[in-house]
């Protein structure tokens, strides 16, 4: 469980995760992404972007399979 504080002050404890081996020890500071209506979509920041390249990996693989396939039963 994690506790922080929300834009109005008041503290938040947003459900983050189960962990085996915990990124952070008890008293770290870090930085949460969430929206004040859905806690339990919070993330950590860092967390937040890690899927935006997935779609262009999907293409480009896409692409070499595509190109691949009609040059050789082409």
């Amino acid at each position: 469980m994690m506790e922080c504080v929300g834009p109005d002050g008041t503290p938040v404890r947003p459900t983050v995760g189960y962990f085996t081996s915990p990124p952070l020890r008890i008293g770290d500071a870090v930085d949460i992404v969430y929206d004040p209506s859905n806690l339990k979509g919070a993330r950590f920041a860092n967390d937040a972007d890690s899927g935006k390249w997935a779609p262009v990996l999907i293409a480009v693989v896409s692409v070499l399979v595509v190109v691949t396939g009609v040059l050789t039963f082409a």
